[in-house]
Parts: C-alpha cells; structure tokens; sequence
C-alpha cells in the first residue's frame, strides 16, 4: 500500500507556484515558473525578458493579462537554452524578437538536429547591445562576454533600476557555463 501511494504522488503533475510581484508601477516580476520573467508595461504593449518553456507558456500567458490585455511588443532572451526561448512561440506572436547572434546560431543549430521546431526563429532579430526608450522607462541591453553562454544579454532597466542577468547568476551556487 506504500508503494502504491508513493507512486500515485510522484505520478501527479507538480504544482508550479507562480507570484506577480509588483516592482514599480509599471515594471512587474513574474517568480517561481522555474525562472524570473520581467515585464514592463509600455504605451505600446509589454516588453518581456526570457518566455520560460512550451509547456509554462499557457500559465504566463494568463499571467500576463493580470497586467496588461495588450500584446507582448517586444521579447528580449538573456540567451537560447530551452527555458528562456521556449514559450517565444506562445507569447511572441506579435513582438518584436531579440537573442544575441551566437545564441541564434545555436537555435538554428538545435532546429537543425530536430532537437526543437521553433516557429519564431524565422522573425528573430539579433542584438549585441542596444538602447530602448519608453514613456515611462529606458532600456540598455548589452552583451558582457562570455559567462553562462557565449551569447549572454543582460538587460537594464535604469529609470527602476533593476536588471535581469539570465542565467548569470544563480542565487547560491556556481553558474553552469557552457
């Protein structure tokens, strides 16, 4: 009877608990989808960091109504590993796509071994640094050099002064490098 119960809890789907914290007024932090995804509200529509994974994307998607009805405008990836670019195809359908180039060959690369079958990567558009302006924030995007990838984004938002580092960071432990 043990057995039988260990296996019916370990077959269930793991509840992923999610929590919008609000930063600023319009600059919002979405936690616990096994990432952190920023998103800041604009006149236009939401500027997003990172789209997590396929199968997260439904449960950001109902996440990012909470802020806003608008569309997700622009979509920048910290860099192309599975849970940063996954839910691009969810949630980038009318954004504007940016990774760095190293991190777009590797995607290219990953759909050409059959290893994904991303739609999105006909549209995305590379950037090794570039700056955003908004009503209500800045934006610098930039490339540190290598760290987690060869194709790293850290992205900047100065007015709120908060930055998103990817997977540059890790709260505790060493980062993996590839």
């Amino acid at each position: 009877v043990l057995l039988i119960s260990v296996l019916v809890c370990c077959a269930r789907k793991p509840v992923v608990p999610t929590k919008l914290h609000s930063l600023t007024k319009n600059l919002y932090c979405i936690t616990g989808l096994g990432g952190n995804v920023l998103v800041l509200k604009t006149e236009k529509g939401l500027f997003m960091v990172d789209s997590l994974t396929p199968e997260l994307a439904p449960k950001l998607v109902k996440i990012l109504r909470k802020i806003s009805n608008k569309p997700v405008t622009y979509l920048i990836n910290t860099h192309y590993h599975y849970d940063h670019v996954g839910g691009n195809d969810s949630v980038g359908t009318q954004a504007d796509i940016y990774i760095h180039p190293e991190g777009k060959k590797a995607l290219i690369k990953d759909q050409k071994l059959k290893r994904s079958n991303y739609k999105f990567l006909k549209k995305l558009k590379t950037t090794t640094g570039m700056k955003l302006k908004f009503k209500n924030e800045t934006i610098r995007i930039y490339h540190p050099g290598a760290g987690h990838t060869g194709g790293d984004l850290i992205v900047v938002f100065e007015k709120a002064k908060y930055i998103h580092l990817g997977d540059i960071f890790f709260n505790g432990i060493v980062p993996f490098i590839d």
